[in-house]
């Protein structure tokens, strides 16, 4: 259950904040991307800006950089750090226009969290540092609202409470509850009992309806955890 979350390397630098402030939001936006996030970088020179950054970046309290090293390093080892294919020739950092943002990252990220000072280029809103639409990818955050961009916020919210709407049907609960809960999982446990009495009927030949039908979910007492 993740989210292609790109972070721009100029995005670290949260220098204009006292270090409490700046270490507190690195540890929740690194909080976040280890719950729900893969990392995108368009290239593997765009990787090693982003290496460079936490090494270097003046603005980055010491707490802030150690978190960030050990971070990236458990996504490394977890396979969560992945490359935009066919690889872009920009970076996040470089990019000054909202078209430039849709057209190389659109397809292949989520959420792209960009430094505050591209707030202006980019046509983010200084009030919220979230802009987002439902029908283009990805959404554009500042590291202090990143958490809340509404691609990462489905999912904490799916986390929380992995179940479907009253009155939804079965194949809307597996598309929109089932499947992203279970995507990238180690292990899954299903708490079903209709879902299992339908297996077990199908294993024995009792019944060949294919689950995923239209039956509402709500009238099955299904529950999921």
């Amino acid at each position: 259950m993740y989210a292609r979350v790109a972070v721009a390397s100029n995005s670290l630098d949260l220098g204009t904040l006292p270090p409490p402030v700046a270490n507190a939001l690195h540890g929740t936006l690194i909080e976040m991307l280890l719950a729900h996030g893969r990392l995108v970088f368009t290239s593997q020179g765009e990787a090693l800006e982003f290496v460079r950054a936490i090494k270097t970046t003046e603005g980055m309290p010491p707490g802030a950089r150690t978190r960030w090293t050990a971070a990236l390093m458990q996504l490394r080892q977890s396979g969560r750090v992945v490359f935009t294919d066919p690889p872009g020739p920009a970076t996040l950092a470089s990019v000054t226009t909202l078209d430039g943002v849709r057209a190389q990252w659109g397809g292949q990220t989520d959420v792209a969290v960009i430094a505050d000072s591209a707030c202006l280029s980019l046509g983010v809103p200084a009030n919220t540092g979230i802009l987002s639409d439902p029908t283009l990818n990805p959404d554009l955050a500042v590291p202090a609202a990143a958490p809340d961009a509404p691609a990462l916020a489905r999912l904490q919210l799916l986390q929380q409470h992995p179940v479907a709407a009253h009155g939804s049907s079965r194949k809307k609960f597996w598309k929109s509850v089932l499947e992203p809960v279970a995507t990238d999982a180690h292990t899954a446990t299903l708490l079903d009992g209709y879902l299992f009495k339908r297996l077990s009927e199908i294993h024995h030949g009792s019944v060949t309806e294919p689950l995923g039908g239209e039956g509402s979910a709500a009238r099955t007492g299904d529950s999921f955890g």
